[in-house]
């Protein structure tokens, strides 16, 4: 198994935090308002049930409702 390479996740959540601030200056204001949605949803649970959980939650029910 490969190891872990830290500087490559840090770049990648770079990259993602540069795209969402991008995408929250462009986007229409019904899109902003579900995207600043899903954020205070993100941070009024992460403390409690993790970030992990969180994002799988996500990813799950990204892949069940494909745009």
């Amino acid at each position: 198994m490969p190891e872990f390479d830290s500087a490559s996740f840090d770049i990648a959540a770079e990259q993602a935090k540069a795209k969402l601030e991008a995408d929250l200056q462009t986007a229409p204001a019904d899109v902003r308002k579900g995207m600043i949605y899903m954020l205070k949803w993100f941070s009024s649970w992460y403390m409690t049930a993790g970030h992990k959980r969180l994002g799988r939650i996500c990813v799950d029910l990204a892949k069940k409702n494909p745009s």
